[in-house]
């Protein structure tokens, strides 16, 4: 079975450090546009490794851990993945060059929680049923929940993926020349594989996670299979290197205070046309084309973003010619713009 977090950390050296106020996590810290990229570096084998104390006010430094592997995650619009009419309610999806290149991870978020929807490529879909979230939001020091989620792996055999995790510390990580204010979380992973619904073989990992606001996890560590000990002597480490958000477009004419459809453009159209929206703050949005029936003909997005200016093209060659309208659903308003298809 692969292991898609094969992640821990290293040697860790405690200085003197001024009274800091914890921080908070909250969904816009792991939400990510479409296009944005993130470089990893991993150990890629199991290295000497300290996590350090746990309790407010901690520092940690990571600055000399090796980690020679590099893996480069990409961010991708959902509705143009190959897999996304399995998962309809992902609003982020990813592609790692650990995994294989045709790999796509669903994800959904909202301002409460984080789950991971399933997995699609070539060899199968995966839909995992989450029982429970992977984050809970807003996430504090001193947070406890479980992570519980299961999944067909063929046949009669399903796996049981459940998480007990905590917010155990909190303080400065030093990595380089980045400083990160983080939360620290303690996870202790069981993974049950069963057949029929009898379990027939259990391994369980340790895992940890800084947690840094708007990079999300900056640095992680992974024991080996069935450790004992939560303090592990030698694991993975992998760091994130370099975090590329894709800027929102800026838009001239007004600036993202309010909902607001923009002007389609060009209109009339044939085949292709952009569509344009504002959002003033994060919430779910809901781009669909209409025809003069009121049926839906086309859903350009239906998720959850991030203040900003959105674009998306819409394509209409298998549409007769004609009038359609453009409808936009967002924090509780709703706007209709008409559409001219020149065939």
């Amino acid at each position: 079975m692969r292991i898609i977090s094969t992640i821990s950390i290293g040697l860790c050296f405690l200085l003197p450090l001024s009274v800091l106020a914890q921080i908070t996590l909250t969904a816009d810290d792991f939400q990510r546009p479409p296009g944005s990229t993130a470089e990893l570096h991993s150990s890629g084998a199991m290295i000497p490794v300290n996590q350090g104390l746990s309790g407010a006010n901690q520092t940690w430094v990571y600055t000399f851990m090796e980690t020679p592997i590099a893996y480069l995650q990409e961010w991708h619009e959902p509705s143009s993945t190959p897999y996304f009419g399995s998962f309809p309610t992902a609003n982020q999806v990813t592609t790692s060059t650990q995994l294989d290149q045709d790999t796509y991870i669903y994800h959904e978020m909202n301002e409460t929680a984080y789950w991971i929807r399933g997995s699609g490529s070539e060899s199968g879909t995966y839909i995992y049923d989450n029982s429970k979230p992977i984050v809970e939001f807003p996430l504090n020091y001193l947070d406890e929940w479980d992570a519980v989620y299961e999944y067909s792996q063929g046949g009669d055999t399903t796996l049981y993926d459940s998480t007990r995790n905590i917010i155990d510390a909190w303080g400065t990580l030093i990595d380089g020349n980045n400083t990160y204010q983080v939360l620290r979380r303690k996870g202790h992973i069981w993974k049950i594989n069963s057949l029929q619904g009898v379990p027939y073989d259990t391994t369980t990992y340790w895992n940890w996670a800084w947690i840094a606001p708007t990079y999300g996890a900056v640095a992680m560590m992974l024991s080996a299979a069935n450790e004992l000990e939560p303090y592990f002597g030698v694991g993975y480490f992998n760091r994130i290197v370099d975090l590329t958000a894709v800027e929102k477009q800026p838009d001239t004419i007004l600036p993202p205070v309010t909902y607001l459809l923009l002007p389609a453009y060009p209109n009339p159209f044939n085949p292709q046309t952009i569509l344009s929206f504002t959002m003033p703050q994060a919430g779910r949005a809901v781009l669909s084309i209409i025809d003069l029936q009121g049926r839906e003909v086309a859903c350009q997005h239906d998720g959850w973003l991030t203040p900003g200016v959105y674009h998306s093209t819409f394509s209409a060659e298998n549409l007769a010619g004609g009038i359609y309208f453009a409808r936009l659903t967002a924090g509780n308003q709703q706007q209709v713009q008409k559409l001219v298809l020149m065939k």
